[in-house]
Formats: C-alpha cells, sequence, structure tokens
C-alpha cells in the first residue's frame, strides 16, 4: 500500500523538478573528512589593499622559496590532483601526494564519494581567480604550507566569449560607419558571426550563473620533500557547503564584474588572476574611502551642530 502511494507521488513529480533536486547536491569531499572554508583572512585583506600582496612576508626570505614558482606549482597540483582523482587514477596520484595521503583518498574519497559526482570534480588552472596561504609551518628541515584557492568553473571560457563578443560588435559598428549605417552581406562572416553568438549564448557569466555555477574552494597542504613539494592533505568543496549565501552572492558579483569590466592588471605579482585582484583592491579601497568620508561627514555634522 505504501509503495504504490509512493510511486503514484513519483509520478506526480514532474521531471525537471527531480532533476532540480539532485543537482541542488553539492560537492564536497577531503582526505581529512573536515571541510576547510578557506575564508579570506582579514590581514591578508589588509596587506592586498596596502601592497597588492595578500600573502606578504609570509614566506620568510630565509626559507629559500621561490614565491613564483610556487604559486604557479600550486595551480598546477590543484588541477593535476583533481583531474586525476575524477579518473580514479592511483598511478597517478602516487606521483603527485604522500602516502598517507594517498591512503586517506582511498579511504575517504574514492570509497565514499558517488561514481556520479567524480566529473564534477576537475579544475582547471585557467578558472582560479585567487590564491592566497593561510599557514606556514616549520620543524627542521620540513616546511608545511598551506594554501587556498577560488576557481569559478568556465570562467576562462566566458572571458573569452566575452572577447569575441565584444570584438564581433566593434567590427559591425565599424562596417556600419563605413557604409552609412548599411551592412552588406559581404562585411559579415555569418558562420563566424553564428559561432560567436552561439558560444555567448552557453559561456556568458549570466547564465553561467543562472545555471546554478558555483564558486570551489580548495585548501592544499604542502610539504617538501627533498626539492619537490608534494600534497599531504587537502579539501574541496562547493561555496554552498562552507559558506553562508551572502558571502557567496558577494563573491559571486565579484566574479561576475571582473570578467565584464575592462581593467588593466596588475604586474609583479604572483597570483592566480591578477585582473581579479585589480579589481578587488579597488572595490575595497572605494569601501574603506566611502565609509571613511561618511564617518568623517558624521564627525563633521555633530561638531557643527555642537558650536
Amino acid at each position: 500500500m505504501l509503495a504504490s502511494h509512493n510511486r503514484k507521488l513519483l509520478c506526480c513529480c514532474p521531471n525537471n523538478w527531480i532533476a532540480r533536486k539532485r543537482s541542488k547536491t553539492s560537492l564536497a569531499i577531503s582526505t581529512t573528512n573536515k571541510i576547510v572554508p578557506g575564508k579570506f583572512p582579514v590581514s591578508s585583506l589588509i596587506h592586498m589593499v596596502l601592497r597588492g600582496n595578500p600573502d606578504h612576508a609570509i614566506i620568510k626570505k630565509e626559507l629559500n622559496i621561490d614565491e613564483t614558482s610556487f604559486f604557479q606549482g600550486t595551480k598546477r597540483a590543484v588541477s593535476a590532483v583533481s583531474q586525476k582523482l575524477s579518473e580514479r587514477d592511483i598511478v597517478g596520484l602516487s606521483q603527485l601526494v604522500s602516502t598517507e595521503c594517498l591512503d586517506d583518498i582511498r579511504k575517504n574519497i574514492l570509497e565514499k564519494t558517488p561514481v556520479e559526482n567524480f566529473k564534477r570534480i576537475p579544475i582547471n588552472q585557467k578558472d582560479i581567480f585567487l590564491q592566497f596561504l593561510t599557514s606556514l609551518e616549520q620543524n627542521g628541515d620540513k616546511i608545511r604550507i598551506t594554501a587556498v584557492t577560488y576557481s569559478f568553473p568556465g570562467m576562462d571560457k566566458s572571458e573569452e566569449v566575452w572577447r569575441e563578443y565584444k570584438s564581433l560588435k566593434g567590427s559591425i559598428h565599424e562596417s556600419a560607419a563605413r557604409t552609412d549605417g548599411i551592412l552588406r552581406k559581404q562585411d559579415i562572416d555569418t558562420r563566424r558571426m553564428r559561432k560567436i553568438l552561439n558560444n555567448y549564448d552557453d559561456w556568458n557569466m549570466s547564465n553561467l550563473m543562472k545555471k546554478g555555477t558555483d564558486i570551489v574552494v580548495t585548501s592544499y597542504t604542502f610539504e617538501n620533500v627533498g626539492d619537490d613539494w608534494k600534497v599531504v592533505s587537502f579539501s574541496q568543496a562547493e561555496s554552498a557547503v562552507c559558506w553562508n549565501k551572502i558571502r557567496r552572492y558577494i563573491w559571486k558579483a565579484r566574479v561576475h564584474s571582473c570578467v565584464m569590466l575592462d581593467m588593466k592588471m596588475t604586474q609583479g605579482y604572483n597570483n592566480a588572476h591578477p585582473k581579479f585582484i585589480t579589481y578587488f583592491r579597488c572595490e575595497q579601497l572605494f569601501i574603506y574611502i566611502f565609509f571613511g568620508m561618511a564617518i568623517y561627514l558624521q564627525y563633521l555634522a555633530f561638531y557643527i551642530g555642537s558650536r
């Protein structure tokens, strides 16, 4: 009786509603069974605003660590480990992670993660828009560094199609300007235009947001092994798992604005996405100046009122 009732309820539910319910399951994996929220520290925010570098003075000069190569290696490691993990390539993972970490991957990820979720694990290193360090521990010759990355799946592709779309609009306007506003057939490559418009419809940032694409937060801990570095633990989760809604919307708005706005890139900083750092820094400077002026005007009003 109960089984037939459940079947009736299932039949009454639209297929798209069931698909939406399934798609709301957010991905979260960790070698330690602990998801790291990876929130941007206040100290990193201050350093970024003042110096343009959120990791200023974390890696000491006496450690002889090349920051540039380390940050580049961090991006490659996040991308490579996530790709090998999605393929369940134990041999490939063994070359990137420590023995203990490989055991944790078998026990806490491979045995617990549903098969259909593995295809959602890979991270394109070009989609990483922010990375920063959260800790550095030294014990004799051993050094452990924890790096957090934020990535948005499809961000690199979205930037590419947005550039192509703007270029297409510019060429159309130029062609129309040369012929008094009249476009001739030979002035337009219709096949190329159709391809660009289709790509824009599929990959524009607004569409990705509507599809529910979420920011992915990773936290990787590296340990030096001779002149090389290996991953000893990591956590990867969609922001829906570890952030509240307000934080998620704010960071998504930053990503959207960064892609859509034309900004000059910050030079000389070893971060994942210099354009985003430029935008983020300008945003914080504006907020500080705005609130500083508001406080000053409020003080001025009280002072004039008391006189």
